[in-house]
């Protein structure tokens, strides 16, 4: 094999192992996103890399187009933001939300629960019974 070919197989294979499912690397030992992600369990959670960013555009450093399913984050005060994210964005073409997703996401929240917090309609923020 040549080594030009063996580099680029390396470098999808380190890729691959700094994955983490549903959250970035950096959170996967966060109590609360820890919390979320097991609520959401039944979902398909995207495979996130390091750095990984889904409201920026195509081209733009830290979008990843193989990152789709749901993507789980920490905010403020022991809530956690939900979003479903496809082709490494969390809004459509036409930059309006995964509809269908969301309403998902945001059952699965109420079904165990967690307190929901009016805001966006492109993330699902909640946060914990007792947290």
């Amino acid at each position: 094999m040549p080594l030009d070919k063996l580099r680029t197989a390396l470098d999808g294979i380190r890729d691959r192992a700094a994955r983490v499912r549903g959250t970035e690397p950096r959170y996967a030992l966060d109590q609360e996103v820890a919390a979320a992600l097991q609520v959401l369990a039944a979902s398909s959670f995207a495979e996130v890399p390091p750095g990984f960013n889904p409201g920026v555009g195509q081209g733009v450093p830290g979008h990843d187009p193989a990152v789709t399913g749901v993507f789980v984050v920490p905010a403020s005060n022991g809530h956690v933001m939900a979003m479903w994210v496809e082709d490494g964005r969390y809004v459509t073409a036409a930059g309006g939300p995964f509809k269908a997703q969301l309403r998902e996401i945001r059952r699965k929240f109420e079904e165990a629960g967690w307190t929901l917090v009016p805001g966006s309609v492109r993330v699902v923020t909640a946060r914990r019974p007792g947290a």
